[in-house]
């Protein structure tokens, strides 16, 4: 338990703050596994078109001089077509989402303050490209010229860090943690007054999601051999273990990781497509990250010349994994996929680069202490042959040469995630015309990508283009088809009177979901059309 909880032994003041930075955490991956089981289904609903149908039905019968009489009523028939909404969008997801990036980011701004000169300006230099990529000169704050606020915010955040690093640094954490809140409280009320912009923090969240994407790909890379650390610890612990098979369980369990890694790639890749059960990115980066706690932990001294673990390094690691999750859960929510999509390549390229070079890592240095029923994962970062800085660098090149090797999909992939999030802070801003810009643009980085085409058609098909809707509609379902996409394709095929197509359609969606009520039920309705009354029930 000591062990488990190592932080209970630090200074009040670090104990507490890590405390609240575990507390937040754990919510972010809360956050991030209900994104993950319920995102799509949340931001893509259906509603219910209803028609009436009249038909003529007997409602009594009479005789009359040996005649039968009828009288008839109108009795009106009620059908229930259902159509796709479009995507939602609540403000409040990315109120949640920029605040839990921002209290993530102002921790790492503080602990920059304690940094060497060039990791302190390489830091900086990173927090002021997240400042400009929040485009404050698109929010007119009090009328303000062009950068004028950004430039204020540059010279508050900026000059109160230089303060804190060149002239006063005997001064605590928590009370520099607290001026760059303080400064942040006062930018957020200045934007909430002074911007005649409707939903201004909306854009600020949407458009400088570049930085949290790229310290998002810093933490994967921090944890992607942390899984095979694992493996080390479960096959070299003592009580479990340990012993002359040690080395047989450690490389079997290991070698049966990586090549469902490598499988899994080949898969996305469209080499094979094979009927196992393969394991799911999304799946493996939580894991990774609750072992990075204690891996973090035990690699500290190799770092140590930069950045002590207790307490920056621990901060440093939980201010990384709020913003990761964080901001992969706020992609689920608003159904971002190529972003998630290019998050998915990442945890791949990495997990499969830096955890082959770290297993034959262990086996190299560590391969003939395993024999002897030794505990080698707590000398795991102690190397006897080969230093430990060969694995971070080799896996860099692994991950690289596999990303090159796709002609840097992943990149192309998470750009049009970005313009997607632009697209979705005009979309709430209900400027329909920049919105549908954007989503345009974000198929130009990724044609087949769902999330930008269905966009696109969805708002063609409100202003009555219907071809255009039509041709984005089709390329939605090329890549990632859905029950929704069938439904509205479908349904813009009926409303246009072309029957055939829309049965088609949605024959094509029964293909991949069979089980679809929704997609049945559509169905049903246009075979009524086609008198086809056996198809019909």
């Amino acid at each position: 338990m000591k062990d488990l909880f190592f932080w209970n032994n630090w200074h009040k003041y670090n104990k507490t703050t890590y405390n609240i930075l575990l507390g937040l955490f754990l919510f972010s991956l809360v956050l991030y596994t209900l994104a993950y089981f319920f995102g799509e289904s949340f931001a893509i609903s259906f509603a219910t078109v209803k028609e009436f149908e009249t038909l003529k039905t007997i409602v009594d019968e009479f005789t009359s001089a040996m005649l039968t009489f009828s009288v008839d009523a109108d009795t009106y028939i009620t059908k229930q077509r259902f159509y796709a909404e479009e995507i939602q969008l609540l403000p409040a997801n990315s109120y949640t989402y920029l605040i839990l990036v921002f209290i993530a980011i102002l921790f790492l701004l503080t602990i920059i303050t304690y940094l060497e000169l060039i990791f302190y300006v390489a830091g900086m230099l990173v927090f002021l490209v997240f400042i400009v990529t929040m485009n404050t000169e698109l929010l007119a704050i009090f009328n303000t010229e062009k950068n004028v606020f950004t430039i204020a915010l540059f010279l508050l955040y900026g000059g109160a860090s230089y303060y804190f690093y060149a002239f006063n640094k005997n001064i605590s954490f928590v009370k520099r943690l607290l001026t760059f809140t303080a400064i942040t409280i006062l930018a957020a009320v200045a934007i909430a007054i002074g911007s005649d912009t409707s939903h201004p923090f909306v854009f600020i969240a949407n458009f400088s999601i570049g930085i949290p994407i790229l310290l998002t790909i810093v933490f994967i890379i921090t944890i992607a051999f942390d899984i095979v650390q694992g493996f080390l610890y479960i096959t070299t612990l003592s009580k479990s273990g340990g012993g002359k098979n040690s080395l047989i369980n450690f490389s079997v369990i290991t070698i049966l990781y990586l090549v469902n890694l490598l499988f899994l790639l080949l898969k996305k890749m469209l080499y094979i497509d094979w009927d196992i059960l393969y394991l799911h990115p999304l799946l493996i980066l939580p894991i990774s990250a609750v072992i990075g706690i204690y891996a973090v932990r035990q690699r500290a001294p190799l770092s140590s010349k930069l950045i002590s673990f207790n307490p920056l390094g621990a901060f440093l690691y939980l201010g990384l994994a709020i913003i990761a999750f964080t901001t992969i859960a706020y992609a689920l929510i608003t159904y971002n996929h190529p972003l998630i999509e290019a998050f998915e390549y990442a945890i791949i390229y990495t997990h499969l680069g830096f955890g082959f070079i770290y297993f034959l890592y262990i086996l190299i240095n560590f391969g003939d202490y395993f024999s002897k029923g030794l505990p080698i994962y707590k000398v795991a970062y102690q190397p006897r042959r080969t230093p430990f800085f060969l694995v971070r660098g080799m896996g860099v090149v692994i991950a690289l040469a596999l990303l090159f090797r796709s002609n840097a999909f992943a990149y192309y992939l998470a750009l049009s995630g970005y313009y997607n999030a632009g697209g979705d802070a005009y979309k709430i801003a209900d400027d329909l015309t920049l919105a549908k810009e954007y989503y345009k643009n974000g198929v130009r980085y990724e044609y087949q990508n769902p999330r930008s085409n269905f966009s696109v058609a969805y708002l063609a098909q409100q202003e009555g283009d219907q071809k255009t809707a039509q041709e984005y509609y089709t390329r939605s379902l090329i890549k990632h088809p859905t029950v929704q996409t069938y439904i509205n394709l479908s349904n813009l095929y009926y409303e246009q009177n072309m029957l055939f197509p829309a049965i088609f359609t949605l024959k094509d969606g029964l293909i991949r979901y069979p089980e679809s009520a929704e997609i049945h039920n559509n169905l049903g309705i246009l075979y009524n059309e086609t008198k086809l009354l056996d198809s019909t029930v």
